[in-house]
């Protein structure tokens, strides 16, 4: 089958690039021909097809309020993307197109691209942007759900884009210009059953089936020398991601101070804009020689410390889809203690294959976190 793989990017930035990029290589291995539309970007995977990709957009680069403008409406509506992928599609002619995030850098202009030429259209829902401007439905902190049953107005009022008027006017106008555009979507994928349940009480009628992510592992764990060094660590719980709000690091943080036990430590692997907050965290509760930050880690250098660690924590104050946190780390045998909030509650059930803490609250944390340490060895298999 020829199958037509859509994705902003084409290189590990998150958990949809993963699950984009991953289907890829099973597709390929399974015997099937497969086209990659994407962006243009330094750190992309070869492709066969990037003649094809469109350049590259960066909403984060500092730039005039004109320039603003002529950028954001790439947001509404990327002409090179809709003629690319023309382009593309003439060519190689696909039986099926697999969508995955297409929003702000390439713009769901693309479905009707795809839809004019009687493509077979799946799409799998990796956030909420599909019934919310807000993709991840978090605003200042909190968990917002405002804009179900289509008030998609309510992003404007509020401001959700980046407390930006300008950018939260866009979002609400692609928001309801692209509306009726989803429907031309013959099916859409759910990895977890907590999104499908969410995308149903924000009143979407379209079809959805639940398939999990899939999962390839490829790590070589013998290196002698990386071993050393995670041991080197002693004893500690980890955290892995992306340093941002919603991953409700701080919680971790608070967490380890409250701890019975002051010999262990937090190690928090990964970059993002609240790290020198987290740092500042550590350093205000005295635990800076406790919380050590080992920046952003490959596989060859994560799956060691996920199986040398005490635990991973995954404290997140936002509804996790399905993370790849928590799937690499019970790959591993590992014991995961997570937020009992959104995707993650349907992954882990509590006190048989890992514990479950009530969301944002560090004293519950710290006392799961205080019970597995007390785990004998044959307890904690």
């Amino acid at each position: 089958m020829k199958i037509l793989q859509i994705n902003k990017f084409n290189y590990l930035f998150g958990g949809a690039d993963k699950c984009f990029l991953d289907t890829i290589e099973i597709l390929k291995s399974h015997g099937h021909e497969v086209a990659v539309f994407s962006m243009s970007h330094p750190n992309n995977r070869p492709s066969d097809w990037d003649q094809y990709f469109i350049d590259e957009v960066d909403y984060n680069k500092s730039m005039s309020f004109l320039r603003k403008i002529t950028v954001g409406w790439r947001l509404i509506y990327n002409r090179q993307a809709v003629k690319n992928l023309e382009e593309l599609i003439k060519n190689f002619n696909p039986d099926v197109a697999h969508v995955h995030n297409v929003y702000h850098q390439m713009s769901p202009a693309v479905i009707n691209v795809l839809k004019k030429h009687n493509i077979p259209i799946v799409m799998t829902l990796h956030d909420y942007k599909v019934v919310s401007p807000l993709y991840s439905l978090f605003l200042r902190g909190k968990i917002v759900d405002v804009c179900k049953n289509g008030r998609y107005y309510e992003c404007f009022f509020r401001k959700c884009i980046k407390d930006s008027w300008l950018k939260s006017f866009l979002a609400t106008i692609e928001a309801y210009l692209y509306h009726n555009t989803y429907r031309k979507i013959n099916l859409f994928i759910s990895p977890s059953l907590f999104l499908k349940k969410k995308f149903r009480d924000f009143g979407f009628k379209e079809r959805i089936e639940h398939l999990p992510y899939a999962f390839i592992d490829k790590v070589d764990n013998t290196n002698d020398k990386i071993n050393k060094e995670v041991k080197n660590y002693g004893k500690y719980i980890l955290f892995f991601g992306r340093l941002s709000v919603e991953k409700g690091i701080d919680v971790a943080i608070r967490a380890l101070f409250a701890l019975n036990n002051k010999g262990i430590k937090l190690l928090i692997a990964g970059e993002g804009p609240e790290e020198e907050n987290l740092k500042n965290l550590a350093q205000n509760l005295s635990l800076e020689n406790r919380v050590l930050f080992v920046g952003k880690k490959d596989k060859k250098h994560l799956y060691p410390l996920i199986k040398s660690a005490q635990a991973v924590v995954v404290p997140s104050i936002w509804y996790e889809n399905l993370p790849y946190s928590v799937i690499e780390t019970l790959s591993l045998t590992q014991i995961a203690i997570c937020a009992n909030l959104g995707g993650l509650s349907n992954m882990i059930k509590d006190k048989e294959n890992s514990f479950l803490f009530k969301a944002g609250n560090s004293v519950d944390l710290a006392r799961v976190i205080n019970y597995v340490l007390n785990l004998t060895a044959v307890e904690k298999e």
